[in-house]
């Protein structure tokens, strides 16, 4: 029997609305928000897309 290294890609999506004076302004206030807080973190209703991606490892007997 062959072992297989599988490989999982989930995509999320969340959308906020943010007021800024500029989209660039809005963009660097919601990264400095995701990287320092737990605010936007992703939960599993975020996920909009997975797939599978499997690789045939030889094993040394």
């Amino acid at each position: 029997m062959r072992q297989y290294e599988m490989t999982l890609v989930a995509i999320s999506e969340k959308r906020v609305k943010i007021s800024a004076e500029s989209a660039e302004t809005a963009a660097k206030m919601v990264e400095k928000i995701y990287s320092e807080t737990n605010i936007l973190d992703f939960s599993n209703r975020d996920v909009t897309d997975v797939s599978f991606l499997a690789k045939a490892i030889d094993i040394e007997t």
